[in-house]
């Protein structure tokens, strides 16, 4: 389905608008921007040269990704010779090379006015970096220098080294990505007499431990430099003791950044030491290393002494709940720490809890970020618990912490008394409908929270009405984040029409959240309705719904009424969210009672009670046309419900009734069941939600002990513990009709499970169990691998959010190997973890009948990996194999594409979230190389770098069946987006395309966009969050206007000034195949949440 991205009030995009003339007269401000223009070369040089000569105002000149070359450069450096004005000059991304780089420098060296220059990524090599270092030396007043991503080596270095020892006006100086290794050692010398110098970048520059020593020791002598960026280099715990010393002695530095550079606890001791007596450092980033609980407690210590740290990052360190014990005590003590960056380690409750009531009495820290830890329910109770009392923290992010419907439900309930909260992200925790239901109704209480994040959390319509309900009546939050859910059409509805009431809601998102083009036409109708209404005109429920031909209220009602005993071509009645009560349902069932044609009546969602309930069971008693009626959330009560059911007892019509979420509780439903006893044309019915307990329960199971008609009953979320359970479970042994059970988020338990077990022995008509969110432990998960055993009629079960170990585990894998009927299971957040696993493997080599398992979210590791690997190697049936959210890493992940290799069955494989880098990516690109059968790899949220993302390109070269490959959240950077962008060339099976928060920057985005000229088999592409700006917006917009075949575009969050929106704009004028196209969080937007 196509997604929708809906942005509200904060659109106001002020475009830039050039005169249609020559781009030399477009000179009608401060800043002259061709990046990424196409043109004629001839036509681009004059112009640009043109445009520099004549200006008079012009002080930044933005001429990045223009593929101006050296004799281009040649022309454009006489034209800055004699300019005046022109202050900035960005010429990135071009292919100046050696002789371009020297007639800009010689430019320079005459040139009295720039101030900064930005050279990087234009293919210069030493020699043009020397000439360049004697122009600017020459010039005297440049104070910035970005030479990043060239070709400069150790001569290039030593040149520089040269200008910074005479010129003392240089104080910014980017040098990251050149190969310049030993080549710091010059730099180095240059700086212990430089006194202008203030930021140096040189980060993934191949700096080993001898180059730091150098850097470092000069730095200790220089007294002027306050940030060094030297992540992503080779310094490891050797160079670290070098940047420690650095760090104790300087008083100068402010920030710096160390992360990826293979630190292990031996250097992070000396680097925490090193701390502990600074007074200069407010930031300091360690991610992606290995410091482990030791270097923590390291670190935990130094917080105890330090007084002027702001920012740690820790992120991907291999720290466990020790180390966060450790860090938490000193948190209690430290009074200046603000940021704390614990994401992606192995933190586990007891970790979680440590943190929690270390914040209780910290007064400094705003934000808990603890995604990709498996904290777990009782960690999450902890966080909630914590935050009952802190007013300190703004920001939670617990996304991918399997929290489940239970850490859902003490969140919600710490949220109705928080007052400081405004951020929380929750997304990939299996929250489900039930766990979203506690989020609704917290929303009605808390006015302070601003951002929800709920993406991939298996929400369907149940869950969007219970948020809609929630937002109805509140007014703080202004982003919802839904995408990746199952929302469709009727949850979008339910969002419409929450958003008419509410008054704050800036943004939804529901992109892949299966609501169609009707269901974002729903969210857009609403957002215009309430722009177009004062604020005083909209109240909260009940509230009038327009219908397609314009009937609303008890009025409208009367007039439909009116039309079916006239019409007699009528078949349908939709009168669902219309203000409907008991007056104008009365007059419809009226009318209803003696018409003919109507098969459908759905008053759903409106007003009507018993009064209403009394005349439609009149109605139907004497209509024989009505097979589908729809009747949920109303205000039937016990007294109504006794007189529908007097109805069903007479009625042999209806096929589908839903009662769902009306006010009788079990003695309605007794009613109700007792009518539906002798009833022998329903066969689908739905009452979720009542509340009916135990008591309702038994006469579910009354009612089933005699019916033969009902195939689908749902009796979700209606509060039914062991005792009803029991009983419904008991009359299944008799029951021969019913194909269908949906018993989620009720209170079965393993006294529950065990009933159904037994009835399962002998019940051979049973097709379908839902049991997810019931509590069901190894007893009860053995009870019902017992009856799999026997049973040859189950083909569903979904037994997720649930509390089985690997006993349950066990069980369940060894009735596979005898059961030849079930095609689906999901076991998806339970705690299973490798023995269950395990077990798993086992049977998948002896069971040929499932086709889809879920085992997401289980802690799954390496090892079990291995056995399940080698079980797809030989089973020929499964289809699906979701292993989200384990911990398969690279190891695992490579023996999945070992068996990816061999098996040609599976069509879908969900990696997402397992800690899988460059090398596992690279093992699962050379299986996509001879696979025949995948359709779609799910890689979100994973650690896969440059060199993964080539050999995925590489794969997807000769790939000619994969449709779906999803990136999200990983680290391919411009590289590995420029390699897939090549292979999107010649591939022609890939539809859908996710390489959003991916950090490809304009280079990636043009060069995906010169791919999609050509390429017209993708329909969907994300590139979202990835700081492309304006250079990468032109390019994309250059593209719209010759592709045929994307339908979605996602281009959030990614720097796009006024001047990119335009052309986007432009280009979407002319292309009529576009239908979403995401720009949210461009302009001035405020961002997203930082998520994995």
């Amino acid at each position: 389905s196509a997604p929708c991205a809906v942005r509200l009030s904060r659109l106001s995009l002020s475009f830039f608008l050039s005169p249609p003339s020559s781009l030399s007269s477009s000179l009608c401000s401060f800043s002259l921007s061709l990046s990424g223009t196409k043109m004629d070369p001839k036509e681009k040089i004059k112009a640009i040269v043109n445009a520099i000569k004549v200006s008079s105002t012009k002080d930044t000149v933005n001429l990045s990704n223009m593929q101006i070359g050296p004799d281009d450069a040649q022309s454009l450096a006489a034209a800055l010779v004699p300019n005046k004005t022109v202050t900035s000059l960005d010429l990135s991304k071009n292919d100046l090379q050696q002789k371009g780089a020297e007639f800009i420098a010689d430019a320079l060296k005459r040139n009295q006015k720039l101030r900064e220059i930005n050279l990087s990524e234009a293919g210069i090599p030493d020699k043009g970096a020397a000439r360049l270092a004697e122009g600017i030396k020459a010039n005297g007043r440049i104070t910035s220098v970005n030479l990043a991503g060239n070709l400069i080596c150790k001569e290039g270095m030593k040149a520089i080294g040269d200008l910074l020892k005479t010129t003392q006006r240089v104080a910014s100086l980017d040098l990251s990505t050149n190969e310049i290794a030993d080549g710091v050692k010059h730099f180095a010398d240059a700086l212990k007499s430089n006194r202008s110098l203030t930021a140096i970048e040189l980060g993934g520059c191949g700096i080993g431990s001898s180059g730091t020593k150098a850097l470092c020791k000069a730095l200790a002598s220089n007294g002027i430099v306050r940030t060094l960026n030297l992540a992503a280099n080779e310094i490891g715990d050797d160079g670290s003791k070098a940047v420690a010393e650095l760090i104790k002695l300087t008083g100068t530095l402010t920030s710096v950044r160390l992360s990826a550079n293979r630190i292990s606890s031996s250097g992070a001791k000396l680097l925490g030491e090193a701390i502990k007596a600074n007074r200069t450092v407010t930031s300091l980033d360690l991610a992606n290393n290995k410091i482990d609980d030791i270097g923590a407690k390291i670190f935990a210590d130094a917080l105890l002494h330090n007084n002027t740290l702001r920012v740690l990052n820790f992120a991907t360190n291999a720290i466990s709940d020790m180390g966060v014990q450790h860090l938490s005590a000193s948190l209690t003590r430290n009074v200046t720490l603000t940021t704390l960056d614990l994401k992606d380690n192995s933190i586990g409750t007891d970790g979680a809890v440590a943190l929690s009531q270390a914040l209780k009495g910290n007064a400094r820290l705003t934000a808990i970020e603890l995604s990709g830890n498996n904290i777990g329910f009782n960690g999450c109770l902890a966080v909630s618990d914590c935050l009952q009392v802190n007013r300190i923290v703004t920001s939670v992010n617990l996304y991918r912490c399997g929290i489940g419907v239970d850490g859902a439900c003490a969140f919600a309930e710490m949220l109705k008394h928080n007052n400081k909260l405004k951020l929380a992200s929750l997304g990939w925790n299996g929250l489900g409908d039930g766990g979203v239901y506690f989020l609704g109704e917290s929303l009605k209480k808390n006015n302070v929270l601003r951002q929800l994040d709920l993406r991939y959390n298996n929400i369907s319509a149940d869950g969007a009405k219970s948020l809609g309900e929630g937002m109805e009546e509140n007014k703080a939050v202004k982003v919802l984040d839904l995408r990746n859910n199952k929302i469709g059409v009727e949850g979008a509805r339910h969002l419409a029409e929450s958003l008419v009431v509410n008054r704050g809601c800036e943004i939804i998102e529901l992109s892949k959240g299966d609501v169609g083009d009707d269901g974002a036409r729903l969210i857009r109708k609403a957002f215009a309705e309430r722009k177009s209404q004062p604020a005083d005109a909209v109240r909260p429920p009940p509230r009038p719904k327009s219908t397609q031909d314009g009937a609303q209220g008890d009025a409208g009602a009367k007039a439909v009424a009116q039309v079916l005993k006239v019409n007699p071509a009528v078949s349908s009645v939709n009168m669902a969210q219309r203000d409907v009560g008991d007056d104008g349902t009365c007059a419809i069932a009226d009318a209803v009672r003696t018409n003919n044609a109507v098969v459908l009546v759905d008053l759903s969602e409106n007003r009507l009670g018993d009064k209403a309930a009394g005349a439609l069971a009149q109605a139907f008693k004497m209509n024989t046309s009505v097979q589908d009626f729809r009747c949920r959330q109303n205000l039937i009560t016990d007294e109504g419900a006794a007189l529908l059911a007097q109805c069903f007892r007479k009625n042999q019509a209806l096929k589908v009734v839903d009662l769902s979420k009306n006010k009788h509780g079990a003695k309605g439903c007794a009613a109700i069941m007792d009518g539906m006893a002798g009833n022998v044309s329903i066969y689908n019915f739905c009452m979720r939600e009542c509340d009916v307990g135990d008591e309702g329960g038994e006469a579910i199971a009354a009612c089933l002990v005699r019916n033969r008609a009902i195939k689908a009953l749902d009796v979700s979320i209606d509060n039914i513990g062991p005792a009803g359970i029991n009983a419904i479970g008991k009359s299944l042994r008799t029951n021969d009709t019913l194909q269908s059970l949906f018993l989620y988020r009720n209170r079965a338990g393993d006294e529950g499970a065990s009933t159904l077990g037994d009835a399962l022995k002998k019940n051979n008509v049973l097709c379908s169990l839902d049991l997810a969110a019931n509590k069901v432990g190894d007893s009860g998960a053995t009870s019902l691998a017992d009856a799999l055993c026997v049973n040859r009629a189950l083909q569903v079960l979904d037994l997720k959010w649930n509390d089985m170990k690997d006993g349950g585990a066990k069980a369940i894998a060894e009735s596979l190997k005898t059961n030849q009927t079930l095609t689906s299971m999901d076991l998806s957040q339970n705690n299973i973890g490798d023995p269950g696993a395990l077990c798993f493997s086992g049977a998948l080599k002896a069971n040929f009948t499932l086709t889809s398992i879920a085992l997401g979210g289980n802690s799954i590791s390496v090892q079990a990996a291995k056995a399940l690997a080698d079980a797809l190697k030989t089973n020929r049936k499964l289809t699906s194999i979701e292993l989200h959210g384990n911990l398969l890493m690279d190891e695992g992940a490579g023996f999945i594409a070992e068996a990816l290799r061999v098996n040609n069955t599976l069509e879908l494989v969900n990696l997402a979230a397992n800690y899988i880098g460059d090398e596992g990516a690279a093992a699962l690109a050379e299986a996509l190389k001879t696979n025949k059968s995948l359709l779609s790899l799910n890689l979100n949220g994973n650690s896969i770098g440059a060199i993964g993302g080539q050999a995925l390109a590489e794969a997807i070269t000769v790939n000619r069946r994969l449709q779906s490959l999803i990136l999200g959240w990983n680290s391919i950077g411009p590289e590995g987006a420029v390699a897939i962008a090549g292979a999107l060339r010649k591939n022609t099976s890939l539809h859908n395309l996710d390489l959003r928060w991916n950090s490809i920057g304009p280079e990636g985005a043009t060069a995906m966009a010169q791919s999609l000229k050509t390429n017209q088999a993708l329909s969907t592409v994300n590139i979202g969050v990835n700081d492309i700006g304006d250079d990468g917006a032109k390019a994309i917009a250059e593209m719209l206007s010759v592709n045929r075949s994307l339908v979605t575009l996602d281009l959030r969050e990614n720097c796009i000034g006024e001047q990119g929106m335009q052309l986007i704009a432009d280009a979407l004028k002319q292309n009529t195949y576009v239908q979403n196209v995401d720009l949210r969080f461009n302009v001035e937007e405020e961002p997203e949440s930082q998520n994995p």
